[in-house]
């Protein structure tokens, strides 16, 4: 089965995991699928969605709780901003597939082109600390 997502553990104290959407199906064409991963790793308590490259950069992240069997529909929110841990995983995953970037159909290219700068001067920077 092909997943449309990417579930990663994040150092977020908040949020466990984020789940990394990788093209342009939307997040209710794979919940039942992600809810079936963390079923599977019996996980229970708070996720993030980066819904980037479906959504660009409008509603672009989400949060819900999850029971340990579902996610509580009620828990569902838009986040207008994520913690700086969130978005260094998140930016990681992003850095490692750049061609999920390249093969969007919903980002123009001069969003592709802004975003894979943004990652390139993050990555630079985080090296320079180091």
């Amino acid at each position: 089965m092909v997943k449309y997502y990417q579930i990663q553990k994040t150092n977020s104290s908040e949020y466990n995991y984020v789940v990394i959407s990788k093209n342009w199906y939307r997040l209710d064409d794979y919940i039942s699928q992600v809810r079936e991963d963390f079923h599977k790793k019996e996980f229970h308590g708070n996720v993030v969605f980066d819904c980037f490259l479906n959504n660009a950069n409008s509603n672009r992240f989400f949060s819900a709780y999850f029971d340990g069997n579902n996610f509580d529909s009620k828990s569902f929110k838009e986040l207008k901003s994520v913690d700086s841990l969130i978005e260094e995983t998140v930016n990681k995953v992003y850095s490692k597939h750049i061609e999920w970037i390249e093969n969007s159909i919903i980002l123009s290219d001069a969003q592709k082109f802004i975003f894979k700068k943004k990652l390139q001067l993050k990555n630079k920077r985080k090296m320079q600390l180091a």
